[in-house]
């Protein structure tokens, strides 16, 4: 689990870049996702069916979906 620190430094990074949609690649079980409740919409993905599960419950007017991993070469 990230420190507070460094989902303050990461937010302050992305924060001129986030616009009122973002796509959260990863999002595990939120950790980043709860600094987004700005934005109009949403969309969480993780791989990890666990995590989409928390995500949704914690934030339930916003989309989460698992995915597959794949490699393309």
């Amino acid at each position: 689990m990230p420190s507070a620190m460094a989902e303050v430094s990461v937010l302050g990074m992305a924060e001129a870049e986030i616009g009122s949609r973002v796509i959260e690649i990863g999002c595990g079980t939120g950790n980043f996702t709860k600094h987004l409740k700005g934005c109009e919409h949403v969309c969480g993905l993780d791989i990890v069916d666990g995590c989409v599960a928390s995500s949704r419950a914690a934030f339930a007017s916003w989309a989460f979906r698992s995915f597959s991993a794949v490699m393309v070469y």
